[in-house]
């Protein structure tokens, strides 16, 4: 194997507390905000127990200019952020997983000094259970968030300005590490667990074998109900905790980077009707693929001859950039284009500075040294 590039750090800060998550806002690209968790040490977990929570966190806003975090606001939660996603209708609205069993919506005023306001607050569970990712669809008038929680379920949140509902399926046997959406239009999600299982889900409309939980008790709740089509235990090693869906090919089925606790990123092909998927491709990256992400959008359509670009944070080992190509001898490979050892601990989190004036540039963070880091991939 040839010798795998080292990226060296442009600039780095430190927060205060262990950090979760992250994620740049994709109106404002130099923005960013960073998800913090605290479990309460041994003097304060009595207290903590108490009031129904051993854990804490916070929300932190940067601005990157020339090179440098810029800290412009921290806003303390009061329960550990395990993930925050911009909303794909509202620039400035945001929704944060927390470790009480719900959903949080925020509003992050620029103008007004990056201020951070509460705007709604769902509980999809008990108080005990850790909501551990979220994903947004906005469909017409509707918005939906799907979340994984540490019990196993998988739940669609769905809420306008006057109504909102709850459904859920019990989709994994241990923590539900990740959830996102199959398709363009919403209807179908997939999700990862610790069972090392991998789960298709179909989002529909009196689907008796879903569980529909009404927040709000009203008789006009929005209809919508989930169902697993498919469960997959013997394609991943270890527990699957990143789920990235890189489109359709010309069958119609979807194409999905997996990452696991096994060290090892993987290629699968899924039937668009029944979601059973194939292996197609693997290799070992190291460290426990924690998150992937595009570092840029890829082809609408997945063809031979197509190039995809992945930015994965991989635990203990730090972030890697990896590239899949899908050969014109149909054939799929995967190789390391470069990574970064600037991390003393848990790489959970990594996010792309989108600034095409200069180059491809990566933030990426490490949980108990409580860094982030500034990076610059460069061709080789």
């Amino acid at each position: 194997m040839d010798e795998i590039p080292d990226c060296v750090t442009l600039t780095s800060t430190v927060v205060d507390q262990p950090i979760s998550c992250l994620e740049f806002s994709s109106v404002h690209h130099s923005l960013l905000l960073v998800g913090t968790y605290h479990l309460q040490k041994d003097d304060e977990s009595e207290k903590a127990a108490e009031q129904g929570q051993s854990r804490s966190g916070s929300i932190v806003v940067f601005e990157l200019m020339d090179e440098a975090f810029n800290h412009r606001r921290t806003h303390q939660t009061g329960f550990a952020v395990l993930d925050l996603k911009f909303s794909p209708g509202s620039e400035n609205l945001f929704a944060v997983a927390g470790s009480v069993g719900q959903i949080n919506l925020f509003f992050l005023d620029v103008a007004d000094s990056f201020a951070i306001t509460k705007t709604r607050s769902f509980t999809v569970d008990e108080p005990s259970i850790l909501v551990l990712s979220l994903e947004w669809a906005r469909i017409a008038d509707e918005s939906r968030i799907a979340a994984s929680l540490s019990n196993g379920k998988v739940v669609v949140l769905s809420f306008d300005a006057d109504k909102d509902s709850l459904c859920s399926v019990q989709a994994h046997d241990l923590e539900a590490w990740y959830v996102t959406w199959y398709n363009s239009d919403h209807t179908f999600l997939c999700s990862g667990g610790d069972d090392s299982a991998f789960c298709v889900h179909a989002c529909v409309s009196d689907n008796p074998q879903g569980d529909k939980i009404d927040l709000e008790r009203s008789d006009d709740q929005i209809e919508m109900q989930i169902t697993r089509l498919s469960k997959n235990s013997k394609i991943h090693e270890a527990g699957v905790t990143a789920v990235l869906p890189l489109g359709k090919n010309e069958a119609g089925e979807m194409m999905i980077a997996t990452g696991s606790y096994d060290e090892r990123l993987r290629l699968l092909r899924c039937s668009s009707g029944s979601g059973k998927c194939q292996l197609e491709a693997e290799v070992k990256i190291g460290g426990g693929v924690w998150r992937l992400s595009l570092t840029e959008d890829g082809p609408t359509q997945v063809a031979p001859g197509n190039t995809f670009r992945i930015l994965a944070s991989c635990m203990h080992a730090g972030p890697r950039i990896v590239e899949l190509q899908w050969t014109h001898e149909d054939k799929w490979s995967i190789r390391i284009l470069a990574r970064f050892l600037g991390h003393e601990s848990m790489n959970y989190a990594s996010g792309i500075l989108r600034d095409k004036k200069s180059g491809l540039k990566v933030v990426s963070s490490s949980f108990y040294d409580q860094k982030l880091c500034l990076w610059q991939f460069e061709e080789r």
